[in-house]
């Protein structure tokens, strides 16, 4: 009984791990969505021609405007909660197919909702 609860609780935390893992990948493949819609629109509005410098400062804003789509305080305070995790990858994942124009609208999945719903439920945001 207990090497089966001991190879039970493994199991649950290596699918948690997992479970993060697949959040940062789509937090990263959302970011690169992010980075080039605000490209698009960059180039779009200055007529195709992006000063290398003002490229730079927009590449520089769109690392740090990600950094927040995989913080570190993630995994303590989403980890417990596989439920938010899988609806965040779910969401993270469906942004990606969202067009540029939708994205600059403000237009997200239902998932994303559902899951922001779920964690105000359980208390982890306001």
């Amino acid at each position: 009984m207990r090497k089966l609860l001991v190879v039970t609780t493994l199991l649950l935390a290596s699918n948690a791990i997992a479970g993060v893992e697949e959040y940062k990948a789509a937090a990263a493949g959302f970011c690169d969505k992010m980075k080039m819609c605000i490209s698009e629109k960059m180039e779009k509005e200055m007529g195709g021609n992006v000063p290398p410098q003002m490229q730079k400062m927009v590449d520089n804003m769109s690392s740090q405007m990600c950094a927040q789509y995989v913080p570190q305080m993630f995994e303590e305070k989403f980890s417990e909660h596989d439920d938010l995790i899988e609806k965040g990858t779910q969401c993270l994942t469906e942004m990606q197919s969202v067009s540029c124009s939708d994205f600059e609208s403000g237009t997200t999945p239902a998932s994303c909702k559902e899951m922001e719903s779920m964690a105000k439920k359980a208390g982890l945001v306001e």
